[in-house]
């Protein structure tokens, strides 16, 4: 299945959704970069053409996969690929999308898109990957992608702020199902990010008042919490989510 690269490691394998743009892509070079071996998929090739060429640079042992993580067959071969390429070790659920839309004017089809992409992927992304960390028995950990908009919603994002939220709750429930086989599920919950979903082109002027680190977040500002939550360092944290903004709930 994988399109590029060999991904086998002694630190084991982890799933990056959505791993082609934004946090998803800096995500998958960051650990790679710490010696997992990464299997990216994303649904836009583009993304993903990018990435390979940023890990044959860097040569980091990264494969990816064009793929729709909303799908159930693809992510049930992507599990089983990376099971059957070494000992699967985590995943980090990233894929997303949102729609802009009164809520009034938000379509059947604009919910279920939402829910689709942000919350189906993430279900099937978790079930698939606890089936095989359960199987292993040897625990690991799961990051699926939040948002602070679970938490405080902002106008005209109703079914994205609603599939956020349903994620929070869907890795609480997921972690308790899973602790006694020693896996983690945990939740990183970002806020002003800029990317390509969430561009924030002015951030100087008019978004960084609003943010205590006077700044809005790049992709890269949410390795450091990924990194933590694959680590033994937080072997006795699951079922949380790790609000990664700075600051920028404070104001809101």
């Amino acid at each position: 299945m994988p399109s590029s690269g060999e991904a086998r490691c002694s630190l084991g394998t982890v799933v990056v959704t959505g791993g082609g743009g934004g946090i998803g892509a800096a995500v998958s070079k960051f650990v790679a970069r710490a010696g997992y071996a990464v299997i990216a998929v994303d649904i836009a090739p583009l993304g993903l053409d990018k990435l390979t060429a940023d890990a044959k640079s860097e040569g980091l042992n990264i494969c990816t996969v064009v793929g729709d993580t909303s799908e159930e067959q693809v992510n049930h071969d992507v599990f089983t690929a990376a099971a059957d390429n070494g000992m699967l070790h985590g995943a980090v659920l990233c894929a997303g999308a949102t729609i802009h839309k009164p809520f009034m004017e938000t379509s059947l089809d604009n919910f279920m898109f939402t829910f689709r992409v942000n919350l189906l992927s993430t279900f099937l992304g978790l079930r698939e990957a606890g089936l095989v960390l359960a199987s292993q028995g040897k625990g690991g950990s799961l990051i699926a992608v939040s948002s602070i908009n679970a938490m405080r919603p902002l106008p005209e994002q109703a079914s994205y702020s609603a599939a956020k939220a349903g994620i929070e709750s869907l890795v609480r429930s997921a972690s308790e199902d899973l602790g006694p086989s020693r896996v983690r599920v945990n939740s990183l919950a970002p806020g002003g990010v800029n990317t390509p979903m969430n561009p924030i082109p002015d951030q100087r002027n008019t978004y960084a008042p609003h943010i205590a680190l006077r700044r809005a977040a790049e992709p890269e500002d949410m390795c450091g919490t990924v990194e933590f939550l694959l680590s033994d360092k937080s072997r006795y944290i699951t079922g949380a989510t790790i609000v990664v903004d700075g600051g920028l709930m404070n104001h809101r």
